[in-house]
């Protein structure tokens, strides 16, 4: 027997189903046939109506009851008849799809060889932008249930991630609707500092689904994929909060971020190699200060950080890090390992302490970017569609098979972020349609 026709149990039901109540409705017309076989030809007055009343009943009850079912499986009270009608099909799709790869076992039902399919349920929310696919896992089909591709029977829905339950018992999927914009845009800055308002102080939103916390970032990008003007618009979250961030700026090749950072604190700004070698001793001796300061309030409550005590956060935004990185080599060996020593230091103790680096690339491997500093930089982003060689020295080996196929376009890519996106997820900066310059100039000037 091939796959493609296979039996399956809800198949083999249907079929018996629509046999019995044909059989039933024969039935019911047959006694018709009989009473006006009986008027015409016997002339005696015969009534069935009892018994046709039987029939009807019998007739109308299994497809109530099928409905109640298909509307219980189908969340009916939750998404509506329509919403029903979607979740419906898009099961439907991938059990029809799930038969023909041969993700399936066998088994005898009433006689018949059947294919037995794993238990499908999907979770939207009520917009169906967004869902979350439960398939029931197994022995024969864990293997493989992580590595099949879903996306082609969800029509227009694709997958972002997958994994485990912590039982074990299911396989999901996070799925979410392509033809949805996620990518925010902004026509003033009333309206970006309108929507900053609405998130919390220590964290950031990167668009319409993705907010994170501060932490360590990294984003890499090659010229023309947006990471400036992603840069701008954490920049312009930081400047917006009701706590004052401390901001630190380091751009070895005195572009774009050096202007804004003497905009912003003359003080705290470097483009030439000592400079930023004293603005990363600067950082990392405040840290140190903040670390005794920090340790004396720990002692009433041991598992706290920085946010418990209403500390801003400390960001040293880095630019173009491989150039500097470049510079840095040509230098002494004690001058070299005490900044390396220092930048380790920051990323290592920073996340209790508030002290953080956002380093900006072109692209992040071992001889620009040290192994060690990469992996504990805890959010990370590729913008465009990069090369394959990006992807793994950026997220790790496995990546080029998780990410995203998506052609992505200004602002857009994928990110890493723990609990949020363990494997390469989609995200799409704001679109900051107003002059830059001018919206700094203003933030500047209020807080003057």
């Amino acid at each position: 027997m091939q796959t493609s026709k296979q039996m399956t149990k809800k198949k083999s039901n249907t079929i018996f189903a629509v046999a019995f109540l044909i059989i039933v409705f024969i039935l019911s017309i047959s006694t018709y046939l009989i009473e006006i076989f009986s008027q015409l030809i016997l002339h005696v007055e015969l009534s069935l109506d009892f018994f046709r009343n039987i029939l009807i009943s019998i007739t109308i009850i299994p497809p109530l009851l099928i409905f109640f079912r298909w509307s219980k499986q189908n969340q009916l009270k939750k998404y509506g008849f329509l919403g029903s009608l979607r979740h419906w099909k898009i099961v439907y799709s991938l059990r029809k799809s799930l038969i023909h790869a041969n993700y399936f076992h066998l088994a005898n039902y009433l006689g018949n060889e059947i294919a037995v399919l794993p238990d499908i349920y999907i979770d939207f929310e009520k917009n169906f932008n967004y869902g979350i696919l439960f398939i029931e896992n197994s022995i024969k089909l864990e293997k493989r249930l992580s590595t099949v591709e879903l996306s082609s029977a969800l029509g227009k829905y694709a997958i972002e991630q997958y994994y485990l339950t912590d039982s074990q018992n299911h396989y999901v999927y996070e799925i979410y609707n392509t033809e949805i914009e996620r990518q925010l845009y902004f026509d003033t800055l009333l309206d970006f500092e309108s929507h900053t308002h609405h998130i919390e102080k220590y964290q950031v939103f990167i668009d319409d689904v993705t907010v994170i916390r501060i932490h360590h970032f990294l984003i890499v990008g090659s010229t023309g994929t947006g990471k400036t003007y992603a840069l701008y618009s954490l920049i312009l979250q930081a400047l917006l909060k009701p706590i004052q961030y401390n901001l630190y700026f380091a751009d070895p090749k005195n572009s774009s971020l050096a202007q804004l950072g003497e905009k912003i604190d003359q003080e705290r700004t470097a483009y030439n190699i000592q400079d930023i070698i004293a603005l990363i001793e600067l950082v990392y001796q405040n840290m140190i200060e903040r670390q005794s300061i920090l340790k004396k309030n720990l002692s009433k409550k041991i598992d706290a950080d920085y946010t418990d005590f209403d500390m801003p956060p400390i960001i040293l935004i880095f630019d173009e890090y491989a150039s500097f990185k470049g510079v840095l080599n040509t230098l002494d060996k004690k001058t070299r390992d005490k900044v390396d020593s220092q930048l380790q230091s920051i990323i290592l103790m920073g996340r209790q302490l508030g002290c953080f680096l956002w380093i900006i690339m072109q692209k992040s491997d071992a001889t620009t970017l040290p192994t060690q500093l990469r992996d504990n930089l805890v959010f990370k982003v590729v913008l465009g569609n990069a090369e394959a060689t990006t992807y793994v020295t950026t997220f790790g080996a496995s990546a080029n098979s998780e990410i995203p196929q998506k052609k992505l376009g200004l602002g857009e890519g994928v990110y890493t972020y723990p609990q949020l996106a363990n494997r390469p997820k989609l995200l799409a900066f704001p679109v900051l349609k107003f002059d830059i310059n001018l919206a700094f100039d203003e933030l500047l000037n209020k807080k003057t």
